[in-house]
This record gives C-alpha cells, structure tokens and sequence, in this order.
C-alpha cells in the first residue's frame, strides 16, 4: 500500500513519460446503477428509485518471479472514492468511502481480455442516519461512520493506453451494531469502468509452467483475542452499548500457501445478550457462549481474507440463534502476529465487528 501511495504522488508532479514504474499502474472512472435491496420486510419504504454511483480508483498490478505471485496470475491492488446515493435521499441521505481493493484475475486472452474478481473493504460516511425525532424512517443505520464491504465481478478489455468494460458489484454498509438501528445498507449494481494505463497490463504465465511447492509446516495452531462493542435496546429510542470480549483457538492448514482451511473454538461474553429481553430468568453465566467454526482463507502476500460457517454448542440465551459466520481480514505484521477485522453476523444480520490480535504460536 505505501508503494501505491507514494506511486500515485509520482505520478501527479511527475509527467507520465518521465517516470517509469517497475510495477504497472492504471487509473479508472466507474458510474453505477443499482438498486437498495430489501432484505428485511421492515425495509420495505426504504425502496424508491433507482441508485447511481461514481467511483474513481488507483490501481497498482503486482509483478514479481516468486511463486505466489505467479499462481495468484499477477494480481492488482488498488484504493478508490466513492460517491454514492441509495433511491432516497430525504431517508437514507448520500455516502462517500474509501476502499482498498485486492484483484484476483480469473481469465486472461491473449488479445488483453481479463475476467477479474475483486474484493475490496473500507469506511464510508453517510449524510443521513436514524435520528428519533428528524430522521425516525431510517430504520437501516444509526451512525454517519460506517464499514464498507464489496465485491465485483468484471470484463476488461486493455489497450496501449486505455481500458475499458464493466460487470456487476455487490456492495453493503454497516456499522456492525455499534449503534443500532443496524439492518444495514445492501445494493448490488452495474458499472461500467473507463481507464487511463500508465503502462500495459503484464499477462500471466501459464498455469502449467508453474512450479507448486509444498509448504515445509503447513498446520498452524494461533490464538486470538478479540474486543468490541454491541448496541442493544427493547427500541432504537433507549439504547445502550455493551461490551464483547473474545478468544478463538483455530488450526489451520495450508498446502501450497495461497488457500488453507481452518476450524476453531469461539469462546465468547457478550453482555449485550444478557439485555436482549426486557423479562427473563437467565443468570449471568449464560452469558457465555462456546461456538465451533470452520471455514477457509486465501492468502495476499501478508493479508488473508477468511470467511466461514460457526454453530453455538452452548448458548442459553440463543439471542440470535445458533449458526452464526464470518468474514474477515487478517494481516501479518510480523512471521507471528497478526492484527484482524471480522464482522461476524447471524443470518445475513451483523452481530458485532471484531477488533483484535493473533498469535501463530505452533506450527509444523
């Protein structure tokens, strides 16, 4: 990232001619047009018009001999500003984000004609939000700061010099229930995407010339501590945040590095559930919940993006019933230690964001 960045300086003070990056650089413009969807019947009023963006992002390929590289066939890196409305701007009000990209090429021709797989996370301030008293119809989202996930699939097509196709994108903004209410925001859309090329796109090699090494430790044993907050109220009118508190064991496996698998022991205190009714008879050591997780990991150089399925086998006050999952980022400042972001949900609903640190303590 800090090479996209100083790149991209280069190439504002710099003319283009007289400043040749060792790694290719683009720079695209993409108008949208989608839709709000409703996933929850309570959402239903929030649907009107039509939803349109613009996106304008920096992108940097990867261009290296070593063997991850190779196999994730050259993959791109990009940041983009988006400017965005939802159909209905007197309820749900206008958004501008930032994202960091990560592009997984999934076809290449030999005539530049690139099928690609992005998937970007990010931040992203909306004008209007859920206010009792000025805005109470916004039963979505209850803060202007708010997470952003989205996924894109794409047609491109590379000249000498320029760029140019579109595909479809899934988008979804939520704060995680750090403050309620939080249905969250999902639109998917169409876009189309104009470029500038610094330099051309660099192919791939072959599939079949290259040479898959078997990792020398490919179990891992880590541990996780995890912290956060959940917003709870019988209504959105008298809420109060309470706090998370979280540790998960996982085992993971990998072969060659760039997939893995992992399974893992949640064990978590969320005090928030223990105020999910107004009238029970629950102790405090309900609170407690003990989940089992599976799931899988693709690797991007220090990053993994992780995503999987859990299943509560105590849980005794079932707040949000037993299945839960996650998707989250991984990032490894050192060989051992990682920082991590999950939004962990229940059925397609945001349970709470997880903020934490790893440790790799075994492997072999």
């Amino acid at each position: 990232m800090r090479n996209l960045v100083i790149t991209v300086l280069l190439l504002f003070l710099v003319h283009p001619a007289d400043c040749q990056t060792a790694e290719p650089v683009f720079f695209s413009l993409s108008p949208k047009e989608g839709f709000l969807i409703a996933h929850r019947p309570a959402m239903s009023h929030l649907v009107r018009k039509n939803a349109y963006s613009f996106e304008f992002a920096a992108w940097q390929q990867v261009i290296n001999n070593d063997e991850h590289t190779q196999r994730l066939r050259n993959p791109l890196r990009g940041i983009s500003v988006e400017y965005r409305n939802f159909g209905y701007d007197e309820v749900l009000g206008k958004a501008i984000s930032i994202t960091g990209y990560m592009v997984f090429p999934l076809l290449q021709t030999k005539n530049n004609l690139f099928v690609d797989l992005t998937v970007g996370t990010g931040a992203g301030y909306l004008s209007r939000s859920y206010d009792p008293v000025e805005n109470p119809l916004n039963n979505a989202i209850g803060s202007k700061w708010n997470g952003r996930v989205n996924l894109k699939f794409s047609v491109l097509k590379y000249f000498r010099t320029t760029h140019l196709g579109g595909g479809i994108e899934f988008m979804h903004f939520s704060n995680g229930c750090i403050t309620t209410p939080n249905l969250g925001l999902n639109s998917p859309s169409v876009f189309l995407q104009l470029g500038y090329n610094v330099q051309n796109r660099v192919q791939a090699v072959s599939r079949s010339e290259i040479v898959k090494t078997k990792l020398p430790e490919p179990n891992n044993l880590t541990l996780e501590l995890i912290t956060s907050a959940k917003e709870i109220g019988a209504i959105p009118y008298f809420p109060k945040r309470y706090p998370v508190l979280a540790t998960r064991l996982a085992y993971t496996y990998s072969k060659n590095g760039l997939w893995g698998a992992e399974a893992a022991i949640d064990v978590i205190h969320n005090e928030a559930n223990f105020h999910k009714y107004a009238d029970t008879t629950f102790v405090r050591n309900d609170i407690l919940q003990v989940g089992i997780y599976a799931g899988t990991f693709i690797r991007f150089y220090k990053s993994q993006l992780a995503f999987g399925l859990g299943w509560y086998v105590r849980d005794h006050i079932l707040a949000e019933g037993r299945m839960y999952n996650r998707i989250g980022y991984r990032y490894y400042f050192k060989p051992n230690w990682f920082a991590l972001f999950n939004i962990k949900a229940n059925y397609a609903k945001a349970d709470y964001f997880e903020f934490g640190i790893g440790y790799k303590f075994l492997t072999w």
